[in-house]
């Protein structure tokens, strides 16, 4: 959770800090000849890279957590319903055979005997 969201956090805060910077870069761009506007956008965009990566991971390193807790505390149920899934993925299995070889009347090649 934290690296997708330390990348998530960086993309967004690295686009949101450039194009600041450059805005923020016009007003004095008459007096340094235009060169504030790359440069407040690569300053101001680094910084915004940062905090959005920062940020993002905190919130990343957060939610993950609370999932991997969630899903420990429940665990028992997942188990239990992992393995009536289970139960029932193989009772079809067998109720497909049978059928298969009823309309077949015999056995068909490629379905193992048990």
């Amino acid at each position: 959770g934290a690296v997708i969201g330390s990348v998530g956090g960086g993309v967004t805060g690295l686009g949101v800090g450039a194009s600041l910077g450059a805005a923020l870069g016009v007003v004095p761009a008459a007096f340094t000849f235009g060169l504030s506007v790359p440069l407040g956008a690569a300053l101001v965009g680094a910084v915004g890279c940062v905090a959005g990566a920062t940020a993002g991971a905190a919130a990343g390193l957060v939610s993950g957590s609370m999932a991997g807790y969630g899903a420990y505390a429940k665990r028992e149920e997942i188990i239990g319903a992992a393995c009536c899934m289970w139960t029932k993925a193989g009772g079809s299995k067998e109720a497909l055979v049978g059928h298969l070889r009823a309309s077949l009347g015999a056995q068909p090649a490629g379905i193992p005997v048990d």
